[in-house]
């Protein structure tokens, strides 16, 4: 089992300045993924994900 704990507010500022966030990976569908380097639509997503209440 593999869980992502990162707030919503650190993806948000790693979109804002990717040059400091390269090593932030992210769980995506079954494989992990440099979160800078997703498209943004993709990124929106990921936050929006993050932000859903249990």
């Amino acid at each position: 089992m593999q869980f992502n704990i990162m707030s919503a507010d650190t993806l948000r500022e790693a979109q804002k300045n990717p040059e400091n966030y390269k090593d932030l990976v992210v769980r995506i569908a079954g494989f992990s993924a440099y979160f800078v380097e997703l498209y943004k639509g993709l990124q929106d997503d990921v936050i929006q994900r993050t932000e859903l209440a249990l």
